[in-house]
């Protein structure tokens, strides 16, 4: 009875085992089962969301070639308008180039033309001397007299002008001084002798005219007197030296 009671016993404990392991087995599959769904529903969500990607990089992608078409037909524009203004500024170049030579030619010739009738002039008084026929001394001095005024002319067509000088004013930018003379019977500064003329073409001096401009005496001795001061000083300053 004993033995039969053991066998009662290990029957119910394999029982037992065994329906534990088969409880352990459909807790397995319960379990997998909501797993491999929930698996699979990732798995399709994952796919969705990848073609959502794709489709936004694509048109991302078609966003920035259409950008770079833009900058591209911007690129080319540009390209045009650089070439346009350099070959405009190139023909401008050019031009001025050639209306600046084609006055230069102009005033030349113009120059050229006025001082052909002087030497018209010129050669006319040298024809009536050697036919004799101005051996008057008055008539030479008529011809050269006449020569003179029309070369005046021609040079005041250019805009060229004689600078005043006799009993003005010293100016610096129109005169040059070559002497100082003291003098009482002139103002200070005055010039009282034009040694050579000058000559201006509009506001521009072409020669300064070379003068001689009257000193005060007192203004002489002034100088002399602080030139003699300025020398005692420095020959007392090197003897303390």
């Amino acid at each position: 009875m004993s033995d039969n009671g053991t066998k009662n016993g290990v029957g119910e404990i394999f029982e037992e085992a065994s329906n534990s392991e088969v409880a352990e087995k459909e807790v397995e599959q319960h379990t997998d089962e909501p797993t491999k769904v929930v698996g699979e529903e990732a798995c399709g969500e994952g796919a969705e969301l990848s073609e959502v990607e794709v489709s936004e990089v694509q048109a991302e992608l078609e966003t920035l070639q259409k950008h770079i078409e833009e900058l591209r037909r911007e690129n080319e524009e540009l390209r045009d308008k650089w070439l346009r203004v350099v070959a405009e500024y190139q023909n401008l170049r050019r031009r001025v180039m050639s209306e600046r030579a084609f006055a230069f030619r102009e005033g030349k010739k113009q120059t050229l033309v006025e001082l052909l009738y002087v030497l018209d002039d010129l050669e006319r008084s040298i024809e009536a001397m050697k036919e004799g026929k101005a051996s008057d001394l008055d008539a030479i001095k008529e011809g050269v007299e006449l020569v003179h005024k029309r070369f005046v002319s021609a040079l005041q067509k250019l805009g060229v002008r004689a600078i005043p000088s006799l009993n003005e004013r010293f100016d610096p930018t129109l005169h040059e001084a070559v002497e100082r003379i003291e003098t009482e019977e002139f103002e200070d500064g005055t010039i009282i002798e034009e040694v050579q003329r000058g000559y201006m073409m509009d506001d521009i001096v072409l020669r300064p005219a070379r003068v001689k401009v009257a000193v005060s005496p007192v203004r002489v001795e002034q100088g002399s007197d602080e030139q003699k001061d300025k020398g005692e000083n420095e020959h007392s300053e090197g003897a303390v030296e």
